[in-house]
């Protein structure tokens, strides 16, 4: 238990003695309510989606700083799979062990950039450090309450590049356009018990020792550990390469960022293969874009993954306007559209108001003929 208290709150505790004066602070709070949907007698239903904690800085001179954040309603999962744990939740372990165990700390992290061309960072950034996926992934509902369908993540496994591992990472920019993206997990005093591994993205609920985790032994560090090779063409858009090993995600893959192209037009695309010959998702193979032409725009992303039959898992499509007092879209998901293809259609409004944002959506899934109507609030500073 000691060691565990010790190397969690280390990272704060050198960032706090580095830049006292410098840390600024912030918070976000999220709430949805379910006000009717198909169930009878319709009850409606109140949430809260997310309460975190910011604690951010630097030193004068921008060469080191960190962050911290507490998400105080429960865990954030490494790699991007959002789990929302309440505290409650687990019987055997009180709010202070969470907390001075590093379980309540969604990102923890300090960084040091000693010159241009190297910058450093060890800790945990869940929020996926080295993630290229503005468009297919968490670009797609960027900005909005929880008043439309879940996100997808499939994705990230066409188009790599996310790191959410405890472990040390080295960005390089040896020369112009070129950029070097190296990370390696190391054990992780946050998640499992004695500092046990979190490797993978996988949709575990147990985020504790035992299926996710393996021994947290360093001598296993490079079988976790990713590199990544960018190159920026000027006018035509940034290619990626990244290989991930046995533990870390085992894939190759290529892809293309760019938002030159067109004015308002950004588009990606990637492929990935795993290095396990003949699984099922050995192939995948994922396209975005969103277009922006001012007040109206449009984006549509597609999924397609496989090995010796290959599968249409998902097309989105998503016209918005900008009404001037509100935003609105129409969310339309496709679920496998090469069999049985399910429909989601979620057409929802945003409007910011100050450092918050209210939502409103009605969702209807033809996979079981079900309905809801939610309106969100997201209160940010």
């Amino acid at each position: 238990m000691k060691k565990l208290i010790a190397i969690s709150m280390m990272i704060a505790l050198v960032a706090g003695a580095a830049f006292a004066q410098e840390v600024s602070v912030g918070a976000a709070l999220e709430f949805n309510w379910t006000l009717a949907d198909q169930s009878s007698p319709m009850t409606m239903k109140t949430g809260m989606q997310a309460a975190k904690l910011n604690f951010r800085g630097a030193n004068d001179e921008g060469t080191f700083g960190g962050h911290l954040t507490f998400n105080i309603l429960g865990l954030s999962m490494p790699g991007g799979d959002w789990q929302r744990l309440p505290l409650v939740a687990s019987t055997d372990q009180s709010f202070m062990f969470k907390l001075m165990t590093g379980r309540l700390m969604d990102r923890v992290f300090i960084w040091w950039q000693p010159v241009d061309q190297l910058k450093l960072q060890f800790g945990r950034d869940n929020d996926g450090i080295f993630n290229p996926t503005g468009v297919t992934r968490w670009g797609w509902h960027q900005g909005s309450v929880d008043v439309r369908t879940s996100e997808r993540w499939g994705a990230e496994d066409a188009i790599l590049g996310n790191w959410g591992n405890f472990g040390l990472s080295a960005v390089i920019t040896p020369i112009d356009n070129l950029t070097i993206n190296f990370a390696i997990a190391l054990p992780d005093p946050t998640f499992g018990d004695n500092g046990a591994y979190y490797v993978g993205w996988t949709d575990k609920d147990d985020i504790n020792a035992g299926t996710d985790t393996v021994p947290a032994e360093f001598g296993k560090a490079f079988e976790r550990m990713q590199l990544q090779v960018g190159y920026n063409v000027d006018g035509i858009g940034q290619f990626w390469g990244t290989f991930q090993a046995k533990d870390a995600g085992d894939r190759i893959g290529l892809s293309y960022h760019t938002s030159s192209l067109l004015d308002g037009l950004a588009l990606e695309a990637g492929f990935s293969y795993k290095i396990t010959s003949g699984a099922n998702n050995a192939f995948n193979f994922t396209a975005g874009a969103d277009y922006n032409a001012g007040d109206w725009g449009a984006k549509v992303r597609f999924l397609i993954n496989g090995f010796d039959k290959f599968t249409v898992s998902y097309v989105d499509l998503m016209p918005y306007y900008d009404f001037g007092f509100l935003k609105a879209f129409l969310n339309i998901q496709i679920n496998s559209l090469t069999d049985n293809a399910k429909f989601v259609i979620n057409p929802y409004v945003t409007k910011n108001i100050g450092g918050g944002q209210v939502g409103a959506g009605i969702m209807y899934d033809t996979s079981n003929d079900s309905w809801s109507f939610k309106t969100g609030l997201k209160i940010s500073f």
